[in-house]
């Protein structure tokens, strides 16, 4: 869920690890829809034919009763069957346990299949010839097969003086399509720079023509015509709740009113089909931050947030995401400081095609009206009984401070900043009873390291960088911004601007990100996710300095002590690049809360 994007995005909160698309169009492809009464393994979808009808080739190499078909969200469904609910469930627990589908693969009814698309006959063949040809081009004859090739823009020079024309307004609505189909994961802001060139290639890309970044006019009509199906489909709609006093566009077709139960207003799947489980909840309440931590404890305990999942808390907001077998969910809430506002969307994993963009909508959407804020006391039984208490449980033992470090070896030895275990009677893992000894020690650098006092085993570690560092490139910081309310490390991003830190020191580096002190001793990394420094505190000589400028001890000072205290450590040898939130989850295996206790 990163939906943490580079330093000019910091403060987007969407973690987009969520982002897909629509298909080509509702017209069933064929007169064999699936059948009612049949269960169906659905092992994947696409929201384009051609990757379609690849990869459910693919499938029947190994399961002859592949079929691909259409359905009501646009997408294609790929799925393994007909069977009877029974046999689905035993031979989808096979599969699962001998690796042979994907992890998310489940049951199906078929309750949202159309016509079918794989096996293709010959006349569907033709359908798709026609449906990829643009408009004022002659479609093939019924016996010609598909063209293959990328279709060329007739005239580029025309295309890009008929985005001259545009609006700011239509700039931002192509855009918001591009969400839809999945291509487009930043900012909805108009500005056609870099990241919507490369999303309107991908687009052409999949679906057939030339990618030269500009869209004609007939692509803008298959994106228009994606996003109104899909709309349509869902049923999004202005929601104006002066209940909560929020104001935002959410899915009228799959959710309805059910009650109110303060801080929460709860709306219920519309349907009670296993199909379209979707619940929905606005979320209310007078107060500040301390009440925005309180929630996010709260919160991050209930069944329908997954553990696993994208987590990142600031001063005035937080976000709360995640996925299982069961359910994914996401969360968005934040503080005027007078109020707390936000809204949770919740859906199976069988929805995720459609379900993940509109969290973007209904995020870029969502207004609180300062006027209005749920009665605290709405939800009280006629016993009596109190409404959740959001702050209740949050008085158990919390240690004195706490920031952040990293596991660099399979033994658990931790490396840390100095400053954020001095003066402590003991240090623990992330507030727990496995306390850490000191090992190494270099204090001109603010440098230790610390082992764990009992056996122990890291769920992951840190491999190290040696390789040149250079400026102006793309980094991370993983680390515990605000200790006292996140219990998985978030990353900040940034850049590297200076191979040099502070009064010309050579073991340090400089960075341009936005961190917090809870930040401190947490590990810098490069986009393959090598350690190339350790976040550094602030001193008193940096005050005047802008918030973005921060320093990190380089990677092989670090190294240097650990290879002179004979501690164990490894290089990283990996070439391949980390897509964000495969690096969110890697650095949350191994980035610690450093707790001090006194």
């Amino acid at each position: 869920m990163k939906i943490v994007t580079r330093l000019t995005r910091f403060y987007l909160p969407l973690a987009l690890l969520l982002f897909v698309a629509l298909g080509l169009s509702n017209t069933p492809l064929s007169a064999q829809p699936a059948s009612d009464g049949d269960f169906w393994i659905q092992v994947e979808s696409q929201n384009n034919i051609r990757k379609t009808k690849s990869r459910a080739q693919i499938f029947a190499r190994d399961f002859p009763d592949t079929r691909a078909f259409q359905t009501k969200t646009g997408w294609y469904a790929i799925v393994i069957g007909p069977m009877d609910e029974a046999s689905a469930s035993k031979e989808l627990a096979r599969l699962k346990a001998a690796g042979k589908v994907p992890t998310d693969s489940f049951i199906s009814s078929g309750a949202t299949y159309l016509g079918q698309l794989w096996p293709l006959s010959a006349s569907t063949e033709t359908v798709i010839a026609q449906q990829t040809t643009p408009p004022e081009t002659e479609a093939p004859a019924p016996t010609t097969a598909p063209t293959t090739g990328p279709i060329p823009d007739p005239d580029l020079a025309a295309t890009r003086k008929l985005e001259r024309s545009w609006s700011r307004e239509q700039k931002k609505q192509y855009q918001t399509y591009m969400i839809w189909t999945g291509d487009y994961k930043n900012t909805i802001d108009g500005a056609y720079g870099p990241g919507t060139r490369k999303a309107i290639k991908a687009f052409q890309g999949r679906e057939g023509f030339q990618d030269t970044g500009f869209l004609t006019e007939a692509q803008i009509a298959i994106l228009k015509q994606r996003y109104d199906d899909i709309a349509s489909t869902l049923g999004i709609a202005d929601l104006r709740n002066l209940d909560a006093g929020i104001e935002m566009q959410y899915p009228a077709n799959l959710v309805t009113f059910d009650r109110l139960e303060s801080p929460f207003v709860h709306f219920k799947a519309k349907s009670g089909s296993p199909d379209n489980d979707v619940r929905m909840m606005l979320i209310s309440q007078p107060g500040g931050r301390a009440e925005l931590d309180a929630l996010y404890e709260i919160m991050e305990t209930f069944d329908y947030i997954p553990k696993d999942g994208y987590r990142v808390k600031k001063r005035n907001w937080f976000v709360l995401s995640g996925r299982d077998d069961r359910v994914v969910s996401y969360t968005y809430v934040r503080t005027d400081r007078k109020s707390v506002k936000g809204f949770t969307i919740i859906w199976p994993p069988g929805m995720n095609d459609v379900m993940q963009p509109l969290a973007t909508v209904m995020y870029d959407s969502f207004s609180p009206l300062d006027e209005y804020v749920l009665d605290e006391t709405i939800g009280e039984s006629d016993t009596g009984e109190e409404p959740l208490d959001l702050a209740e449980g949050l008085d158990s033992p919390r240690p004195d401070r706490a920031a952040s470090g990293f596991f660099i070896n399979p033994e658990g030895v931790v490396v840390t900043n100095s400053a954020n275990v001095t003066g402590c009677s003991r240090v623990t893992i992330n507030e727990s009873s496995v306390e850490l000894e000191l090992l190494a020690e270099n204090t001109a650098l603010s440098l230790v390291a610390m082992r764990p006092s009992a056996d122990f085993t890291p769920r992951s570690y840190a491999l190290f960088s040696d390789e040149a560092l250079e400026t102006g490139v793309d980094i991370s910081v993983a680390g515990f911004a605000f200790p006292e309310v996140m219990d998985i490390a978030a990353l900040n991003y940034g850049t590297l601007t200076d191979t040099i830190g502070r009064v010309g020191s050579a073991a340090e580096i400089r960075l341009t990100a936005f961190l917090e002190a809870g930040d401190t001793g947490g590990p810098v990394l490069d986009d393959r996710g090598a350690v190339i420094g350790m976040q550094l505190a602030k001193s008193g000589l940096e005050t005047d300095e802008p918030a973005y400028v921060n320093y990190a001890l380089r990677a092989s000072e670090i190294t240097k002590m650990l290879t002179a205290a004979d501690i164990t450590f490894a290089n990283s040898t990996s070439f391949d690049t980390l897509e964000d939130v495969d690096l969110a989850f890697m650095a949350g295996d191994f980035t610690v809360k450093v707790a001090c206790w006194k």
